[in-house]
């Protein structure tokens, strides 16, 4: 082989190997990028289902609060209510 065929091989092995490692930097960047992703949503799932649940709990304490204050009023309006004697 002629001196400059070889030069002109090895500079082709060279830019694949050039190539595929920008490919493995773009694959690495990608998953790391998809990764923070995921994770972020995942955080921001989680706090959500968190403030979602807190907010049911908070509706049905509200809700429960204002059926004993109906009852409460019930028996005191019916004269029924046993923590007045």
């Amino acid at each position: 082989m002629l001196p400059a065929r070889i030069a002109e091989e090895i500079l082709e092995e060279s830019n694949k190997e050039k190539n595929n490692i920008n490919d493995i930097i773009h694959t690495i960047t990608i998953t790391e990028y998809s990764n923070s992703k995921v994770e972020h949503i995942s955080n921001t799932l989680q706090i959500e289902t968190h403030l979602l649940v807190h907010s049911d709990i908070v509706i049905i304490q509200n809700k429960t609060a204002k059926e004993m204050a109906d009852l409460i009023i019930i028996k005191v309006e019916d004269k029924d209510d046993y923590s007045w004697k």
